[in-house]
Order: structure tokens, then sequence, then C-alpha cells
């Protein structure tokens, strides 16, 4: 489905071999894009963002190891749970980050550009919402907590930070249209896919 949106970006190109098949190639013919920040801005907070999702990811496995009388609690395992797939979107756009090279192509910029807000929000709801669910489950007495179920908390107010750190960078991977076009049919621009 995300993909017809950029249908648009590419035409087909059709040839005849010499045993008289129709072969089709898709090329590249839309716009090229690169970073609006400068090259230190970038590089900056491309650490900021790997650093920001090690220690989210480390704190999610921490809390998923010991077996905690939290993760009985729904109104706290439920949301944790779903912290994984914003951290997974965020960690594929910064793995992204390190392996691409500008110019993008539209595809590439529009991730780049517009996953950090919305999957740095739902990062920050989910994994603040596990925190009020595990207060809530102190505070009912539903479950008889031990001293290690702090773990659980103190990896959702990481989370929650990390979360913080993520949306605060989320103007840093603005893309604006490249001026000029690169090499024939685009070829060094990276997919980042």
């Amino acid at each position: 489905m995300s993909r017809k949106k950029y249908i648009n970006d590419y035409e087909l190109d059709r040839e005849v071999d010499d045993k008289g098949r129709i072969k089709t190639t898709a090329r590249y013919a839309g716009g090229f894009f690169v970073f609006a920040a400068d090259d230190a801005s970038v590089s900056k907070n491309k650490r900021i963002s790997a650093v920001a999702c090690a220690i989210a990811w480390v704190a999610f496995v921490a809390s998923l190891i010991p077996r905690t009388a939290a993760l009985h609690l729904i109104y706290y395992s439920l949301p944790f749970a779903f912290c994984a797939v914003p951290l997974w979107l965020l960690s594929d756009v910064t793995v992204s980050l390190f392996a691409a090279k500008p110019p993008f192509k539209h595809r590439a910029a529009d991730k780049f550009s517009k996953r950090f807000l919305p999957c740095s929000v739902a990062l920050a709801v989910l994994s603040g919402g596990s925190a009020v669910g595990y207060i809530a489950g102190v505070l009912t007495g539903g479950v008889t907590f031990a001293s290690y179920d702090i773990i659980p908390a103190v990896s959702s107010l990481l989370i929650f930070g990390a979360a913080g750190a993520l949306f605060a960078i989320r103007n840093a991977f603005e893309t604006v249209p490249a001026k000029g076009r690169p090499d024939e049919g685009g070829e060094k621009a990276e997919d980042a896919e």
C-alpha cells in the first residue's frame, strides 16, 4: 500500500532483446532530496538517535528477562509490549541514516523526515502508559511486589526518556529537494529501504 504512493516516481523503459522478447525495466525519474541541516548537525543527531534507540532496546529487553510481578499486570504489560513496534521503526530509520548517502530518493527522504514524530510520540505514550499501569498496580495492591520488580518501572522510564530524546531531534532530518540531478538514472541515490 505504501509503495503506491511513490509509483509516479518511476518510469517504465521497454526494449526488445535479440530474441524478440520485450524487456521492461523501471527507472527512477522522481526528485532527489538532501538534508536541510549541515553535515555536522546531521552526524551529531544520528549518534543521538543511535544511543537513544540502544538505551530503549536494552531497557525493553532487561524488563523482559526477570520474571516480575509487573508482567502479570495487563495494564502494564500490554502497552509495554507494544513499545516494540515504534521502537523497531525508529531503529530502522536510525540504521538507514547511517547506511544511506545523499542524495536520497523520494521514499527514503519521506522515511527520514516523517517517521520520527509519530513513532516517538507513540513510544512516549506507550511507555508512559505502562509506567502509569505499573503505578496503578502498586497502588491497588493486586500483585505482591518484590524488590527486583522495580526493573519494569525503571525500564518504562528509560524508554520514555529515549522517546523524549528522539522527539527532540525529530526536525534534524528534514529533507529538501536537491539542486541539480545526480548521474544518469540516479544510480548514486540511495533507497534506504
